[in-house]
């Protein structure tokens, strides 16, 4: 169990980050647009699935009928909603938002539609998805402490784990369109701190992997390096002082506000 303090500044941290981030605006950078699974809530529908009180249903769309199709009930703490559905399966993942009595579990869930049950559980949740291939959090963190993080292929069995990308990932996500689509992700060193932060891009298929930069902060008053942001050529970040653009082949911090 973490000390309360602990979890209250982590949790005030984070609180933060998602007010500032959510008003820095990336509409005029068209390589920073990435693909995420459809807005999460228990109202939230997926190609007509969807969760409610811990059961999956389906809305069939011709009659509007309503049908229970199979219940996830269990882990209470978690909050489950559909992310992404195929021509075999429907994939719902259960994340947490705190610490529950030392309860840190992430879960998806697969359910079969020819079968009409759940298939399979995996130990995981689903971050993203798109052209069959999901990126996933491998641990539960509040999100100011690294985890493992990695590319699963959707198969009619269920998932298929590519690779992991890293053990100790703050952010990954994909961007690009069509063949150009790439996975951008952070990674911090095993014997971690926040004060080294090294991106990486790669294929959908886990193959390509190409690191981008190796980024250090400048001042023992601005360590902590967070990632907001990513493409090919250059970043946006979050300093223990403030939001900065770093170019990578000019290995200058430029700071926005």
């Amino acid at each position: 169990m973490k000390k309360s303090s602990d979890i209250i500044l982590r949790f005030m941290v984070a609180f933060l980050m998602v007010l500032v981030v959510g008003n820095v605006s990336l509409a005029a950078d068209n390589a920073f647009k990435s693909e995420d699974v459809i807005s999460r809530g228990g109202s939230a529908k997926i190609k007509e699935y969807y969760i409610d009180d811990e059961k999956l249903y389906h809305i069939d769309p011709a009659t509007g009928a309503v049908e229970e199709l199979a219940s996830v009930a269990g882990e209470w703490y978690l909050h489950k909603d559909v992310v992404a559905v195929t021509k075999h399966n429907v994939y719902i993942t259960g994340t947490g938002d705190m610490y529950i009595d030392g309860n840190e579990t992430l879960k998806t869930y697969v359910y079969s539609i020819s079968e009409r049950r759940i298939i399979k559980t995996y130990n995981c949740s689903i971050d993203s998805e798109t052209d069959g291939y999901v990126l996933s959090n491998d641990e539960y963190d509040s999100g100011m402490n690294p985890h493992p993080i990695s590319i699963y292929n959707l198969t009619p069995q269920g998932m298929k784990k590519v690779r992991t990308l890293s053990k100790r990932s703050r952010f990954a996500k994909i961007i690009g369109k069509g063949k150009n689509k790439r996975i951008i992700y952070s990674s911090y060193p095993k014997n971690y701190n926040n004060w080294k932060m090294t991106i990486y891009s790669i294929k959908l298929n886990g193959k390509g992997k190409k690191k981008l930069v190796t980024m250090k902060p400048t001042s023992k008053n601005c360590r902590d390096l967070l990632l907001v942001s990513a493409n090919s050529k250059y970043c946006k970040v979050f300093r223990s002082d403030a939001f900065y653009k770093y170019v990578y082949k000019d290995k200058k911090y430029i700071k926005l506000y």
